[in-house]
Order: structure tokens, then C-alpha cells, then sequence
């Protein structure tokens, strides 16, 4: 998974369960089997976003950077033949390019 989407599965999943990883960052005030439930809690809450994201694929929607990387950028110029290519055909490269979601 690219860093990009590793970051939107955590802040998914901190929405889904804000509690365990509040938890998780106060280690200080728990044994070490507490730190496990809610080490597991958060991986929990991780595969609910990874979910949530294979479903928004399924449906035909994706989550992409509201600005285009870099490799979305390049797709999009190489695409790019301004007698030949429709605006659809620039945007389907760069969204083909876009960061994915990995099980």
C-alpha cells in the first residue's frame, strides 16, 4: 500500500474506533495485556477501513489526493495527444495511476 493510502486506512479506522487508539497512545496507565486488546482493537478498526475502501472500489468509486501525485501527473501527460485524446482518456490514466488499496 502507498504511504498516501496507508495514511487514509489509519485516519478510517481512528474514525471508526477514536477510543482504542487514544488507548494505545497511553500506554503508561496499562498492563501489558491491555496494550494487546487494544493493539488488536486498532488492527480491528484498520481492516473495517480496508473494507470500506474495497467496497468504494467495487461500487466504481476511488479515493484519490484531492492534488495529483506525481506518477498521476505523468500518466496524465503521456496520455496526452491533443489531436486524439479526450479529457475522459487523460483523467482514466491519472486515476489509473492513482495510489491503490491493498488488502
Amino acid at each position: 500500500m502507498t504511504d498516501s493510502m496507508s495514511e487514509v486506512v489509519e485516519r478510517l479506522a481512528k474514525a471508526i474506533n477514536p477510543l482504542a487508539f487514544e488507548e494505545v497512545g497511553a500506554p503508561q496507565n496499562k498492563g501489558p495485556v491491555m496494550q494487546g486488546y487494544y493493539a488488536v482493537i486498532c488492527n480491528k478498526a484498520r481492516e473495517q477501513a480496508r473494507a470500506v475502501l474495497t467496497e468504494l472500489s467495487a461500487m466504481g468509486l476511488v479515493v484519490v489526493p484531492r492534488e495529483p501525485t506525481e506518477d498521476m501527473l505523468k500518466a496524465g501527460t503521456e496520455t496526452l495527444n491533443l489531436f486524439l485524446t479526450s479529457a475522459d482518456q487523460i483523467y482514466r490514466a491519472m486515476l489509473n495511476a492513482s495510489p491503490k488499496v491493498q488488502p
